[in-house]
């Protein structure tokens, strides 16, 4: 069973989404995510991209539980949208990967997934994170690159007892 993805392909996938993505933003004044193999978050102005997650994950439509992942991290930083929409999309993508390691179909993904997500913490999140920088994606593909911070913090969420990652920040 493939569990990786290929870079290059999914590369090639979003930069089609990626105008419409822009337009979308900059015509609204929302942070637009596109998810998929590859996930671009876009103010219109700044990309950034994640490369997290697992081609199984678009079988166990979980679409309403990375909105809701997304929409808690913007609560967390409103001011920070773009970053935190990327972080929640990265962070779910990681759960995705973990909690494939052990399914065997979707359905045992969709469990192992939610579990993965409940146990992450700082030292996981940063050795499978994987994002890509805007100018690695716009080099291939326009001729003008923006710079991006690439710094991480992170904003813990506690509830209880219970410490929970609920930001990667850029």
């Amino acid at each position: 069973m493939d569990t990786k993805i290929n870079f290059e392909d999914s590369l090639h996938e979003s930069v089609d989404a990626l105008e419409a993505a822009k337009s979308l933003a900059q015509a609204s004044g929302a942070v637009v995510a596109v998810s998929g193999a590859m996930d671009i978050v876009t103010d219109g102005n700044q990309v950034i991209g994640a490369h997290n997650g697992v081609p199984m994950m678009q079988k166990i439509t979980s679409g309403c539980s990375v909105t809701a992942l997304i929409a808690a991290f913007v609560a967390v930083e409103p001011t920070h949208a773009l970053e935190a929409a990327v972080s929640a999309l990265s962070i779910f993508g990681v759960a995705g990967e973990l909690g494939m390691e052990s399914a065997k179909g979707p359905a045992s993904l969709r469990v192992n997934l939610i579990d993965s997500l409940c146990g992450l913490d700082e030292g996981t999140v940063l050795k499978f994170f994987h994002y890509f920088e805007a100018e690695e994606f716009y080099s291939r593909y326009y001729s003008q690159t923006p710079k991006l911070l690439v710094n991480l913090h992170y904003v813990i969420i506690v509830h209880g007892s219970n410490p929970f990652i609920c930001g990667l920040m850029f």
